[in-house]
């Protein structure tokens, strides 16, 4: 589910995860996204997302 969420934002992975993030349902990090940018009024401030498997269409941040 999460590469159709990255397809509809254009973004492209950039290399595996080396963060261990263990989520209630036992999920963690499997690759991340650098340099994303988001732009928060008017000022743009890049970012990394850390990407795990999800069957939602669900983006925490």
């Amino acid at each position: 589910m999460f590469n159709k969420i990255i397809g509809k934002l254009q973004l492209k992975i950039t290399e595996p995860s080396i963060i261990t993030v263990v989520t209630a349902n036992g999920a963690q990090a499997l690759e991340k996204i650098m340099n994303v940018k988001l732009v928060l009024e008017r000022i743009m401030v890049p970012t990394t997302f850390q990407i795990f498997e999800s069957k939602d269409k669900t983006l925490l941040c």
